[in-house]
C-alpha cells in the first residue's frame, strides 16, 4: 500500500538533514529514503502455547529477540535474520487470551524451539525432522506448512488438538507412539469431542481446550505477588495524568525506554475511533513536530484498528515537510497497544526505531523536547483544553482537537 503519513519525532530530525521546499512534498522525503538505503530489517517471531509473553527468545548464535509491547505480546523481533533453530525459555502463558497477565495465567513450563518463525509445541517436537510429521499425522492429519508456517490457533482444528497433545507429552517426557503418548491422545481427543466439537471459531476453541488441558495437569496459576512483579516495569514508562511530567534520559538509553509512554485508562475500555495528537518543540536546533494517530478503536483489551499515522514538521527557518503511513502499514498497526487492560501504550520509541528515513540514533541526541499529548474521546483523567487546538499535518492540511479534549504537558530531556 502507498504511504500516506508517518510520525512525529523522526520528522523533527529529518529537517536537520533535508532542505524541503515550502510545500514540504512527500516526494522529497521519499528520495531521502532511497539515498540513505534505510529500511526495517527486523524479523518477527510468533510464540504460542497460548500466547507467550515475556519469554527469552534466542537463535542458535545467542542473538536475542526483543519482545513487542514491553513484553505483553507473543511477537518477538530479531534485528536481522536469525540463525535456526530458535529457542524459547521462560515467560508466561496468557491462558484466556485477554492480553493481560494475571491470576488466570501461568508460567511457561516447557522449553520450545523451531526452525521457522513460528514457535509452538508442534515445531518443538518436529524440530528439523519431517518424518515426525508423518508420525503425528497417524493421529490427526496435519501438514508441514500447518506446523511450521501457521500459528496453531489460526491454522486448523487438528493443529489445535495436536498442539495440546504434544504440549502434555513434552511436559511429561512422553515420546511419540509410546503408550503414554497414545493415552494422552485418547484423553484429549475425548475432551475435545465431549465439550468442544461444535465450536467452529478456532481462536475460541484454542482458548477453551488449552485452558482445560492446563487445568487437568494441575499447573499452578500466577499469584498476586507474581503479577504485581510482572507489572512493575510498566511504571517506568507511565505518565501521571493531571500533572505535567519530566522524563530524563541519556543518549545511551534504549530508544523505546526513552520515548514509549503509558497512560492509565479505565479498565476494560471499549471505544470506537479516538485520536491521539502529539505536539513537540525541540530546543536545539529549534524544530516543531505535529503527530496524529487517527481512528483508534479498542475492543476487549486490544487495539483492533488504527486508520492512519500523520506527521508534519517545521524548522525555525520556516521549511516544512510531511509524511506518513496508512492503516495497512506495520508502523501504523503497532503505534498503540493496550497493556493489562488499563494501560494505553503510545509507542513513540517503536515508531522512531522502525521508521525508514533516518537512523534511529537521530532520536537520542542531546536536547530538551517540550511535549504535549492530546487525547480525544478517551478519558485519561487529565486536564481538558479550554480552547480548540490545531495540529498541522501537511502544508495545507490540519486537524483540530476541540475544546474539552484532554491534554498532558511534559518535558523529555536527553543528556550525555
Amino acid at each position: 500500500m502507498k504511504k500516506i503519513n508517518v510520525f512525529l519525532y523522526f520528522i523533527l530530525f529529518i529537517f536537520m538533514f533535508l532542505g524541503c521546499g515550502p510545500s514540504g512534498t512527500t516526494n522529497n522525503i521519499k528520495k531521502n529514503i532511497k539515498d540513505n538505503n534505510i529500511s526495517d530489517t527486523s524479523v518477527p517471531i510468533t510464540v504460542e502455547r497460548g500466547p507467550i509473553f515475556k519469554a527469552t527468545v534466542t537463535d542458535i548464535n545467542g542473538n536475542k529477540a526483543i519482545n513487542d509491547n514491553l513484553g505483553f505480546s507473543n511477537i518477538y523481533r530479531f534485528a536481522t535474520q536469525p540463525s535456526y533453530p530458535i529457542t524459547v525459555t521462560g515467560g508466561y502463558i496468557d491462558i484466556n487470551r485477554d492480553g493481560k497477565l494475571d491470576e488466570n495465567d501461568t508460567k511457561l513450563d516447557i522449553n520450545m524451539s523451531s526452525y521457522s518463525n513460528i514457535v509452538s509445541p508442534l515445531t518443538t517436537i518436529v524440530g528439523n525432522n519431517t518424518k515426525i510429521i508423518k508420525e503425528l499425522s497417524k493421529y490427526y492429519k496435519i501438514s508441514k506448512e500447518e506446523i511450521t508456517q501457521e500459528i496453531p490457533s489460526q491454522s486448523s482444528k487438528n493443529a489445535i488438538i495436536l498442539s495440546n497433545i504434544v504440549y502434555e507429552a513434552l511436559k511429561q517426557g512422553y515420546t511419540i507412539c509410546s503408550d503414554e503418548f497414545n493415552q494422552t491422545v485418547e484423553k484429549i481427543d475425548n475432551l475435545y469431542k465431549q465439550n468442544f466439537s461444535e465450536i467452529t471459531d478456532l481462536n475460541k476453541l484454542a482458548k477453551l481446550l488449552e485452558k482445560e488441558v492446563i487445568k487437568g495437569l494441575e499447573i499452578k496459576r500466577l499469584t498476586q505477588t507474581e503479577t504485581e512483579s510482572i507489572e512493575s516495569n510498566l511504571s517506568n514508562h507511565e505518565v501521571l495524568a493531571n500533572t505535567s511530567f519530566i522524563k530524563n534520559y541519556h543518549t545511551t538509553d534504549n530508544i523505546q525506554d526513552i520515548w514509549n509512554i503509558i497512560l492509565k485508562i479505565p479498565n476494560n475500555t471499549n471505544i470506537n475511533k479516538f485520536d491521539i495528537g502529539v505536539h513537540i518543540v525541540k530546543n536545539k536546533p529549534k524544530t516543531i513536530g505535529d503527530l496524529l494517530i487517527e481512528g483508534i478503536t479498542i475492543k476487549d483489551n486490544k487495539v483492533t484498528n488504527i486508520n492512519s499515522l500523520n506527521v508534519f514538521g517545521k524548522k525555525v527557518s520556516g521549511t516544512t515537510g510531511s509524511i506518513g503511513y496508512d492503516s495497512s502499514n506495520d508502523i501504523t498497526q503497532n503505534a498503540v497497544a493496550i497493556l493489562q487492560g488499563d494501560s494505553l501504550l503510545i509507542k513513540l520509541g517503536y515508531i522512531m526505531e522502525k521508521q525508514d528515513i533516518v537512523s534511529s540514533d537521530s532520536f537520542k541526541r542531546v536536547a530538551d523536547y517540550n511535549t504535549t499529548l492530546y487525547i480525544s474521546k478517551l478519558d485519561i483523567n487529565a486536564v481538558p483544553i479550554s480552547d480548540d487546538f490545531t495540529l498541522q499535518l501537511q502544508y495545507n492540511k490540519f486537524h483540530t482537537f476541540l475544546k474539552g479534549t484532554q491534554k498532558i504537558n511534559g518535558l523529555v530531556q536527553i543528556g550525555e
